[in-house]
């Protein structure tokens, strides 16, 4: 992480050739690793129905050989709600429009049945509770740091963890 670039809000990714815009939540590029991180919101949300095919293939087109990451924050563990679908597990999610966006950027990178079994190897989800409890959970850690540390540690676990209890 030391080496990482973090950028919240990133610009978007665009899949090409049909202009296909990707919004991404946060991104960490490092040397070896391109995480794209999609957070929904804590209280009641769902995906797009076709949300993460689109975020899937432009994480490994945007990646090119680094370690593709694509990391959701959930507001609980899987299944996940898919808008017009009901509830689902990663897979099924992610591969439930793979077919259609790959048909809209010209099946540049490979083939569906190659890419679904990437899936696993590719996504990875954490919840907001989880976040909350290990935040919370870290806060007394650095106490005995050097001046400042410590406080500074303690002030910015107390925002995160109230941050989430607040739109909790």
């Amino acid at each position: 992480m030391e080496d990482a670039d973090v950028t919240l809000l990133p610009d978007e990714l665009v899949l090409r050739p049909h202009e296909i815009k990707v919004q991404l939540d946060a991104q960490f590029i490092s040397p070896n690793c391109y995480v794209m991180v999609e957070a929904k919101r804590i209280r009641r949300s769902s995906f797009q129905a076709e949300q993460l095919a689109r975020e899937y293939l432009a994480l490994l087109t945007a990646a090119g050989e680094k370690l593709p990451v694509l990391f959701l924050i959930l507001p609980g563990p899987p299944p996940l709600a898919v808008r017009g679908h009901g509830r689902m597990g990663i897979h099924e999610a992610v591969s439930l429009r793979l077919d259609d966006v790959l048909a809209k950027t010209g099946g540049e990178a490979g083939s569906f049945e190659s890419l679904a079994a990437r899936i696993p190897d590719v996504l990875a989800w954490v919840t907001w509770d989880e976040i909350r409890t290990l935040v919370g959970g870290g806060r007394d850690a650095f106490r005995g740091a050097r001046a400042g540390l410590g406080r500074t540690v303690e002030r910015l676990c107390d925002a995160v963890t109230t941050a989430i209890d607040w739109h909790s």
